[in-house]
């Protein structure tokens, strides 16, 4: 199994001790034994216990507490010389995670039974049932009615020891049922609300009736609301088609007007060439060339009257254009009316077909039926939709019951399964503890709804304030147990409490260790009367 032989860390100002496989730290208070404990912890579990107040400190930011400077680092060396390390650093405000070299695990049964001693109940059960629990699938089963919803919950969580998906199954299902619950008092609360006032709900035959009396109603006259045309809105639609068709009238006789002015006017084949012609010189006449510009004969011009008297010829067509401007603006106009005109005589025509071949126009007492049998059929048709919401939370609640009853019947089989699977963790933690002890001893442990108390009887009456001897005895006989029923064969590490030790207390309670497996660490104050027992080593700090 071997042992611990040589520590050293910056850790409480820095620890470079020797250890036996028996080993007395003592020193008096602030003087540094605690450190030694520390820093053997920190190499070999990556954790501290009892560090301000705390059970177990872990973050790397809260252990740098324990040293100075910009490192922390902790080596621990075996007797075979097989190395434990733990080192940070830290940077700027931030420290890195740790680098943790632990070649095999590590047991430490007394500071392990103290934390679960600290825990609550469940977990106080939940310990019990890991180290001294006999959990199997087809053992909790035995407990459990519904075992297809235990199996279906405990798969989300495989793969954990039985002992523990016992206590999550119970945990989920105890989550789920309060769930359910609320789910189930919410749906009936709105159940409850819908209905209230609602009255009774329509058949679907009443709503059938009240649909056929509105389409008879409606079929008897137009629907209220219906364009109705009266004999006015055939004289108005007369009156605005006459005006288009005089206004088109018009237009159109004001364009043939104009094109037969202007089919009297006669002009010549040559009237664009002499048009072009007197742009041209004009063109020409500030250049004043010597040559013709055809024929390249030299001549004397005088270009700017040629370009007068062209321009001249051209100018006596100047009406004409006006008059074709004319009468194209009166070809548009024409045409913009006639579409109006023909738009406005087709709409007479409907209006006076619909005028023709609709039925009176309904009187104010139809219509008031057919609003009345309108509203009723809508308010029937509300009730009904309210009602099937009203039974759609009923459906939940339904539901909610029967899941809720089935998560309660869970959970209490899981609660019975727990307690009688603790009970007989507790039976069996009691009788590996005792297996460890003189026949003087009756160790037991109680397991109350808050805590865990354990200690000696004598005289029926349970004892948890034991004598140094006492003390060293169960400290003793609870670490043999826990290893023997965890089959643990790793190195273990033993540490006794400190306790306000007397000489010769301390030297028997040694004594009575030195039959604890594997190491032992204790720690005191003073130093042990008469000589060391054998096997012990003797470290003084401070």
């Amino acid at each position: 199994m071997g042992y611990f032989k040589h520590v050293r860390s910056n850790v409480k100002g820095g620890v470079d001790v020797e250890l036996g496989e028996k080993s007395i730290i003592v020193g008096p208070n602030g003087s540094g034994k605690s450190a030694v404990q520390n820093s053997l912890e920190l190499a070999t579990r990556g954790f501290v216990t009892d560090l301000t107040g705390r059970d177990e400190v872990k973050r790397e930011s809260d252990l740098f507490s324990l040293g100075d400077g910009d490192t922390l680092e902790s080596v621990a060396v075996m007797d075979d010389g097989t190395e434990f390390k733990w080192s940070t650093v830290k940077k700027g405000k931030s420290v890195k995670s740790a680098d943790f070299s632990a070649p095999t695990s590590v047991a430490w049964p007394v500071l392990e039974v103290e934390s679960m001693l600290k825990g609550n109940a469940e977990t106080q059960r939940k310990w019990l049932l890991r180290v001294a629990g006999e959990t199997s699938r087809a053992t909790i089963h035995s407990y459990i009615t519904d075992t297809d919803i235990y199996d279906r919950i405990a798969k989300r969580f495989e793969p954990m020891e039985e002992a523990e998906l016992l206590a999550k199954v119970l945990e989920v299902v105890s989550s789920d049922a309060r769930k359910s619950k609320s789910r189930m008092t919410q749906a009936e609360t709105v159940a409850e609300a819908l209905s209230r006032g609602l009255g009774a709900e329509p058949r679907d035959s009443e709503l059938d009736d009240l649909q056929a009396r509105l389409n008879e109603l409606r079929s008897s006259a137009p629907m209220p609301g219906a364009v109705h045309v009266s004999q006015a809105d055939v004289d108005s639609a007369a009156t605005r088609a006459n005006a288009a068709v005089n206004h088109w009238t018009a237009a159109r006789s004001a364009l043939e007007d104009a094109q037969d002015e202007r089919a009297k006017i006669q002009v010549p084949a040559t009237r664009d060439l002499i048009v072009q012609m007197g742009k041209t010189l004009r063109h020409i006449e500030p250049h004043n060339p010597s040559a013709c510009l055809v024929c390249g004969t030299e001549v004397q011009r005088d270009w700017s009257a040629l370009a007068d008297q062209w321009e001249a010829q051209a100018n006596q067509y100047a009406e004409i254009d006006q008059m074709d401007r004319e009468i194209s603006r009166l070809a548009t106009m024409e045409e913009s009316r006639r579409r109006v005109a023909t738009n406005l005589v087709d709409n007479y025509k409907a209006i006076s077909e619909k005028f023709a071949s609709q039925p009176p126009a309904p009187d104010n007492s139809l219509l008031g039926e057919i609003a009345a049998a309108q509203k009723a059929l809508s308010e029937a048709a509300f009730v009904k939709n309210e009602w099937k919401k009203v039974r759609d939370q009923q459906s939940i609640v339904k539901e909610a019951r029967v899941e809720h009853r089935d998560l309660s019947n869970l959970k209490d089989d899981c609660r019975s399964a727990m307690d009688a699977l603790v009970k007989n963790s507790v039976t069996a933690f009691e009788q590996a503890v005792q297996a460890h002890l003189p026949d003087s001893d009756d160790f037991r442990l109680v397991l109350g709804d808050k805590s865990v108390s354990m200690g000696f009887v004598r005289d029926g009456v349970l004892h948890t304030a034991l004598s140094g001897a006492e003390w060293a005895r169960l400290t003793l006989a609870v670490a043999s147990a826990q290893l023997r029923l965890a089959q643990h064969s790793g190195p273990v590490v033993v540490t006794p409490k400190e306790r306000a030790w007397d000489p010769d207390t301390l030297a028997a309670s040694m004594r009575a260790l030195s039959d604890a497996p594997g190491q032992v660490l204790l720690l005191s104050p003073i130093r042990p009367k008469g000589r060391l027992p054998k096997g012990w080593t003797l470290v003084e700090v401070g």
